[in-house]
C-alpha cells in the first residue's frame, strides 16, 4: 500500500501558515498592549498632574464639610485675610482682582465649578438613564449638558402627553 506524500505537505503547509499567521497576530497584541500600558502610564501622570494641581490651589474636593474641615478653613481664612470662602463650594478665592493672572484664576475656578456641577447632574442622570456610564464621560465638554436637556424634554413631553 502506497501513501500519497502530497497531501501531509499541504497539511504542513497550512499549518505553518497558522503559525505566521498566529505568531504574527501576537507580535500585533503585543504591540497594542505595550502602547496601552504606555496610554496607562501616561493618564495616571496626568491624573497625578491634577490632583497635585488642585491640592495646591487649596480647593476642596470632599463634599459637604465636615466640622474639622470647617475649623481648618475658618483657620486659614484668619492667615488669609484677602481670601473670601465660597460657602457652597468650600473654596476659597482672591478678593482682590488685580493681575492678570486673578482672570485666570476666576476662569479656573468658574471651570472647576461647572465640571462639578456636571458630575453632580451626571449622578442624577444615572437615575433616569441606568445606560449612562460616568466613567465614560468627558464632563469638559457640553455631553452631560445635552443628555440633561434630553431627559427634560423627554420628562416634559410625558407629562404634557398625560394631562
Amino acid at each position: 500500500m502506497k501513501f500519497s506524500t502530497c497531501r501531509p505537505r499541504e497539511e504542513i503547509k497550512q499549518l505553518q501558515h497558522k503559525v505566521d499567521h498566529l505568531e504574527d497576530e501576537k507580535c500585533n497584541l503585543l504591540t497594542c498592549s505595550e502602547i496601552l500600558k504606555k496610554d496607562l502610564e501616561e493618564i495616571k501622570r496626568e491624573h497625578e498632574k491634577v490632583k497635585i494641581s488642585v491640592e495646591d490651589r487649596g480647593v476642596q474636593t470632599d463634599f459637604p464639610i465636615s466640622s474639622h474641615d470647617e475649623t481648618a478653613a475658618a483657620s486659614a481664612e484668619a492667615s488669609n485675610p484677602g481670601r473670601v470662602r465660597d460657602s457652597h463650594f468650600g473654596t476659597q478665592q482672591n478678593q482682590t482682582q488685580d493681575g492678570p493672572e486673578s482672570g485666570q484664576e476666576n476662569n479656573n475656578t468658574q471651570l472647576f465649578r461647572l465640571r462639578l456641577l456636571r458630575q453632580t447632574v451626571g449622578r442624577l442622570l444615572v437615575t433616569f438613564v441606568p445606560a449612562l456610564d460616568l466613567e465614560q464621560v468627558n464632563y469638559d465638554c457640553d455631553v452631560i449638558d445635552e443628555i440633561l436637556t434630553q431627559v427634560v424634554d423627554e420628562i416634559s413631553s410625558t407629562e404634557a402627553a398625560s394631562t
